[in-house]
């Protein structure tokens, strides 16, 4: 079986370690200084804790829960899979609240039939609404997916909506799976209290991004007694390693380290999507520690152009349901994001290449080079979008004059999809229609 192969940021080591990264949505700050104290203390050549029942005691009490709520994982994305080999069978599908995190999808396809998308829209802040949601959902469901705050989006689904949606779901005998990995950052209450009500309910947290501990691998999910304990029946023993065992105790334990970081976050933030603001792109509204934002640019040539000047951004055409207008921003200290400001500045003030000679031109794409009208002359045969006529010599030949196929907004987003690391310019006759038939 054919799965995803996800694309992320933080792919920093491919790069210059001199490189601004922010690609990856890490914590400024870096590490808590009492996390990196209780790093020095330890030493490799010792096991760790079998099942950490230290750590799973530290983090229950943290959220003020029974330490039988919690399930720790190598990274969150253990835990994400661990739940996914448990609660999806291979008849079983998964709905996807997106343009969102790319690991759904993946184990969704591993373990079970795969997964659909219900992609809220810019036009509307990327806002999910439980109507939406629900309608959505057929008899295949068995997981539905939302990540609050969405990443990339940084729009929160209202408590109101996820209400509606646990009801139904509950009914449905479906589980909602809930990512809060960035909710430290966010101003919107963490909802993991809502387990104690909901059985059918799922949260997955993370030390990776608000307390920078990315390189350990530690992270957990929290859900009623029942459900965790399927998951800690298939948890290997051993995989949380000593150090990130040590560090994430120490980590939630730091209060001024998350003051501080809340401070420096939200104003930032603000300052950030003010500047950029004013350079005439747009800036999605945020609740998390990164900024969405659309121009008339080419993602991919942005990020290229910015790695020149030792920036790394993420490219968010790889997403479903984003395009290249998009890029992903992190929020960091005051110097760096002036760098930055400085930099997309420079970008929007590049001027655009004129398009090809074409009466829909500037179009979906608008300021870019129109790549996407590869059909012209290369017949399809499909009448519903072209015919052949008589050419200038007499032979029969296929026009594409009425045909406004390829600018419609559902086939460019499957083009990409379809392409991945493919040049356009590069496609030959029967590749290119290969595409036309596959969308």
């Amino acid at each position: 079986m054919n799965t995803v192969k996800p694309v992320h940021g933080g792919d920093y080591w491919d790069y210059d370690l001199d490189t601004l990264d922010f690609s990856a949505n890490i914590n400024p700050l870096g590490p808590s200084k009492r996390a990196l104290k209780a790093v020095e203390k330890w030493k490799i050549d010792f096991y760790p804790p079998p099942y950490s029942p230290k750590l799973k005691s530290a983090v229950a009490c943290h959220l003020g829960l029974s330490k039988d709520c919690v399930t720790l994982g190598n990274g969150s994305i253990e835990v994400l899979k661990d739940f996914c080999s448990q609660y999806l069978n291979k008849q079983d599908t998964a709905l996807i609240a997106g343009p969102t995190f790319s690991e759904y999808e993946r184990f969704s396809q591993v373990y079970g039939a795969g997964a659909r998308y219900v992609l809220a829209s810019a036009e509307i802040e990327f806002q999910h609404s439980a109507e939406e949601i629900i309608k959505s959902v057929d008899v295949s469901t068995k997981v539905i997916f939302i990540c609050r705050p969405n990443n990339p989006t940084g729009s929160v689904i209202s408590e109101e909506d996820l209400t509606k949606i646990l009801e139904f779901a509950h009914g449905k005998g479906i589980s909602v799976f809930l990512d809060e990995a960035f909710i430290e950052f966010s101003k919107s209450g963490s909802l993991i209290q809502w387990v104690n009500d909901w059985k059918n309910l799922f949260v997955l947290r993370s030390f990776t991004k608000f307390y920078a501990l990315p390189g350990l691998r530690i992270g957990y999910g929290v859900s009623n007694p029942e459900i965790i304990a399927e998951l800690e029946r298939v948890k290997t023993p051993w995989n949380v390693n000593i150090f990130a065992h040590d560090a994430a105790i120490e980590s939630i334990q730091d209060e001024a380290y998350f003051k501080k970081t809340k401070k420096l976050i939200e104003k930032e933030r603000r300052f950030l999507t003010s500047e950029i603001s004013k350079l005439g792109v747009r800036v999605y509204s945020s609740d998390a520690n990164f900024l969405l934002l659309k121009y008339n640019w080419n993602s991919r040539d942005v990020k290229t152009e910015l790695l020149k000047v030792g920036l790394l951004i993420r490219d968010c055409s790889t997403f479903h349901g984003l395009d290249t207008r998009f890029i992903r921003v992190s929020v960091r200290g005051r110097k760096d994001n002036l760098g930055l400001i400085e930099a997309l500045q420079k970008q929007t003030q590049r001027g655009v290449k004129k398009g090809l000679d074409c009466e829909y031109y500037p179009c979906h794409f608008a300021g870019q080079d129109c790549t996407y009208c590869f059909c012209p002359f290369y017949p399809c045969d499909d009448k519903e979008l072209g015919k052949y006529i008589v050419g200038r010599k007499g032979t029969d030949v296929w026009s594409c004059k009425d045909c406004n196929w390829i600018h419609e907004h559902e086939t460019i987003l499957k083009i990409q999809s379809i392409l991945g690391d493919e040049k356009i310019g590069e496609l030959n006759w029967k590749r290119r229609l290969e595409i036309k038939k596959s969308c």
